[in-house]
């Protein structure tokens, strides 16, 4: 049986998401961007601290032909980036649904003003100019 590579796995699942994130809420990070970047690499050195410990106790341990061979300390570079894109996702959603829900009826006023617009606009195109 052959094995895959670790790297390409975990971009192909967390990236999209990271995308979506930034599509639906990026004024909302771009806004907070020097609040949850702090988190997310907080969060991601403690997972690899506790990783690093339970890879030296023997709790797990990693079959190496699916990594690229570096690591820090007894952690390989795609379980610390593992647990990055993990934290990134986590804090990023948690920002972009705060403060969308704080928006939420701006955000509804917004919508339903360009529904209107495009219904004006529709019916200008089928009326014509004049109305007819």
């Amino acid at each position: 049986m052959s094995h895959w590579p670790y790297l390409p796995f975990l971009l192909i699942w967390a990236l999209p998401v990271i995308a979506i994130q930034w599509a639906l809420g990026g004024r909302y990070l771009w806004r907070e961007r020097r609040v949850w970047p702090w988190i997310a690499l907080g969060l991601t050195a403690w997972f690899t601290l506790a990783d690093a410990v339970a890879i030296s106790a023997g709790v797990w341990r990693f079959d190496a032909r699916a990594l690229i061979g570096v690591a820090i300390g007894p952690v390989p570079l795609e379980e610390i980036l593992f647990y990055l894109l993990t934290a990134l996702m986590v804090t990023q959603g948690f920002v972009t649904l705060w403060y969308g829900y704080a928006d939420r009826a701006e955000l509804v006023d917004r919508v339903r003003a360009r529904i209107e617009r495009a219904r004006r606009a529709l019916g200008q195109a089928v009326d014509g100019p004049d109305g007819r």
